[in-house]
């Protein structure tokens, strides 16, 4: 990964309680090579069940980001085992990797 952990907490961190604001953390996680956004998104995954993510809380963050709620990412949490469904939400195709950052943001933040 090209920073270390604790830097990327740190701004994830900010992201999510809105120190920085959605777009721009969209932006500072566009700039990371596929590989680093897929760690970037493991260490989100971990610290959103860290935060006591549930899986009703998935439908309120899909709310909350405006996007279509029968995109693929979000049919698949949809079906339960919050950990389970995060984790092989990683390994999802590239162009779902943005999606998935803003959801997890969403799931970090207090209002969730």
């Amino acid at each position: 990964m090209m920073t270390d952990r604790m830097e990327i907490e740190i701004e994830l961190n900010r992201i999510s309680q809105g120190y920085t604001s959605g777009g721009e953390g969209l932006k500072w996680f566009g700039n990371f090579a596929e590989s680093s956004k897929r760690d970037i998104l493991r260490v989100l995954v971990h610290m959103a069940l860290q935060a006591r993510a549930r899986s009703e809380d998935v439908s309120i963050a899909i709310q909350q980001t405006g996007l279509k709620p029968t995109c693929t990412l979000f049919a698949m949490l949809a079906r339960g085992a919050i950990n389970i469904q995060l984790a092989k939400a990683v390994q999802l195709p590239q162009e779902e990797l943005g999606r998935l950052f803003e959801l997890l943001i969403r799931l970090m933040r207090p209002t969730v």
